[in-house]
């Protein structure tokens, strides 16, 4: 009876043994002989707003040391380490009034990356100190201006300053800041002359000119239409080349909508020294 006992035992444990080895082989990608997923597989493909949901998790809804508000969005794919990722540019609203640009954040299609990600660098790192292009240097310089113009101080013409046109043509009655006055630019309060428009002197604080002649956050823009190097996109009468003979520029147009006139921000850059520095901006509108 004794040896029924054990014979039965000793059966039951093998075939324990035996259902245990077939579901390890089960649950097991390689021994079943199909591929682990990859960022490509169909199968763990996460759709853009999944991935932003997770970096939306990831930092909440807003600082909790400032109080400011996060805003992430969809920037582009990128390519990490031959994985296909989503990137986020990642920014926050300071005192309710602009956005600051913070970082970029990416994830992965199959989800296994997520993480911060310097797009400017060739392998995710430091940042590149100095654009090889005034093209590049121009979108740089508009992404800074539309999102946290208070850091273009460290970017305008150190020799020869920030010259602002309401409209063409470019003359002397243009008023030009230097890196220091801007500075005090959205916070000073007087009134300065910064050319005409429609034979009628410009008469506005900064804040107030920016928002009518350079960016208004509240805008029902934010991707430029068409972009142009070396040319205005609506041509006009003068040709930027004569008054920056020494300067690059970039139109960045926006087309008109709902009766709205069309209108462009051109930058015109200046290097020095192997640095591009901005060295005008130059506003122009039009109706269709």
């Amino acid at each position: 009876m004794r040896r029924l006992v054990l014979a039965a035992a000793a059966a039951l444990l093998v075939l324990l043994l035996f259902l245990a080895a077939r579901g390890g082989s089960a649950g097991d990608p390689s021994a079943s002989g199909s591929a682990p997923i990859s960022p490509g597989s169909e199968a763990a493909v996460l759709t853009k707003e999944e991935a932003l949901a997770r970096v939306q998790e990831h930092f909440g809804e807003r600082d909790e040391t400032t109080g400011n508000l996060f805003s992430i969005g969809f920037e582009n794919m990128v390519n990490v380490d031959g994985a296909d990722c989503y990137n986020f540019r990642v920014s926050w609203l300071v005192d309710g009034d602009h956005l600051s640009y913070l970082t970029n954040y990416i994830v992965s299609l199959d989800g296994s990356i997520m993480q911060e990600y310097l797009p400017d660098s060739p392998a995710g790192g430091s940042v590149s100190a100095e654009p090889r292009t005034a093209r590049e240097a121009a979108d740089s310089l508009f992404d800074l201006l539309r999102l946290n113009p208070g850091e273009l101080k460290d970017f305008i013409d150190p020799e020869r300053g920030l010259t602002f046109t309401p409209c063409l043509p470019v003359s002397e009655s243009n008023r030009t800041v230097t890196a220091e006055e801007f500075s005090t630019f959205f916070s000073d309060k007087e009134l300065y002359t910064w050319g005409s428009l429609d034979n009628q002197a410009v008469s506005l604080t900064g804040g107030d000119y920016w928002t009518r002649f350079v960016w208004d956050e509240d805008g029902d823009y934010f991707t430029p239409d068409t972009v142009e190097e070396g040319k205005l996109t609506h041509g006009g009468e003068q040709d930027l080349s004569d008054v920056y003979p020494d300067c690059a520029f970039v139109d960045y147009c926006f087309a008109g909508s709902d009766g709205a006139d069309s209108f462009s921000l051109t930058l015109v850059l200046r290097q020095v020294e192997n640095t591009w520095y901005l060295r005008g901006l130059v506003h122009s509108q039009w109706a269709e």
